[in-house]
């Protein structure tokens, strides 16, 4: 299983990005390192580079730290209906993306939407915006879409780190009369600083691909102004809005391209890991 549907398709992918193939026919014209000078010679590829990154830092950097706190304050026994909450920030990411992102072009994405007549009637805005049709907005209205989409799974991830802090060490801290903030400080975040690093790794590992709320809410838009590199890479693949012929070569080649980045990425979270680890043990 893991030959046929992990190992072959990736090898199968890096062969492809030294062929000029369309999908059709055989592997029979050889291009070498074109697709690569071609892709990194695409203004294109680096702003779906950059709108990427930009997603993925704008989601996490709020992201993380709110789903932080939500389970600090669940994760208290004295919370009466933790049980309920948790359930409750935890639905959306059960919630298939594409639907959310046709709910949330309904929410936000026309002039006489939720959001504009809300703000329009408390006296926020003089007139509507166009959230999803106007550059400056389109790309911040997806990241608060995604921050609240997968919020819950975020905090579930935090709720296992505290769960794994010995209950002694804060009941130590108590007796020595550690207050709120200072067992925060001195125990809790320090002590998640490994877990954290493994969170890290995983979000960023869904935020850095992200497709189905961009094709559901802005399909790229306005311009190309929330294209991400997986749409970059399927417009390319199966033709897309390109108006043009697949090219199959050159989409494997812009993958292999971000998987390698992404690949650094990591390798440079697994050397935080191992190294919090080894300052939490020392």
């Amino acid at each position: 299983m893991f030959l046929l549907f992990t190992a072959y398709p990736v090898v199968m992918n890096i062969i492809l990005s030294f062929f000029k193939w369309s999908g059709i026919g055989a592997l029979n014209n050889f291009v070498g390192l074109e697709n690569f000078r071609a892709a990194l010679a695409d203004p294109l590829f680096w702003q779906s580079v950059r709108n990427t990154l930009g997603y993925a830092v704008g989601e996490m950097s709020i992201q993380l730290p709110l789903a932080l706190v939500l389970a600090i304050i669940l994760n208290s026994k004295s919370l009466r209906g933790r049980q309920f909450y948790r359930m409750a920030y935890f639905l959306p990411a059960v919630t298939t993306s594409a639907v959310i992102g046709i709910v949330m072009v309904w929410i936000w994405g026309s002039w006489n939407g939720v959001v504009n007549t809300f703000l329009v009637n408390l006296g926020l805005l003089d007139r509507p915006i166009d959230w999803l049709g106007d550059a400056r907005w389109a790309l911040r209205v997806v990241i608060f879409v995604g921050v609240w989409q997968t919020l819950g799974v975020k905090m579930v991830y935090w709720f296992t780190g505290l769960q794994s802090i010995p209950d002694e060490l804060y009941e130590a801290a108590q007796i020595d009369g550690a207050g709120w903030w200072a067992t925060l400080r001195l125990i809790t975040l320090p002590l998640l600083a490994k877990v954290a690093v493994v969170i890290v790794l995983i979000s960023s590992r869904g935020a850095l691909h992200i497709f189905d709320l961009v094709q559901t809410m802005t399909k790229g838009g306005p311009g190309f102004a929330t294209q991400s590199v997986d749409m970059y890479v399927y417009r390319f693949a199966f033709g897309g809005t390109t108006g043009q012929s697949a090219q199959m070569g050159y989409a494997a080649a812009v993958s292999v391209l971000f998987s390698v980045a992404v690949i650094v990425f990591g390798l440079v979270l697994t050397y935080l890991h191992r190294r919090a680890g080894r300052i939490t043990q020392g």
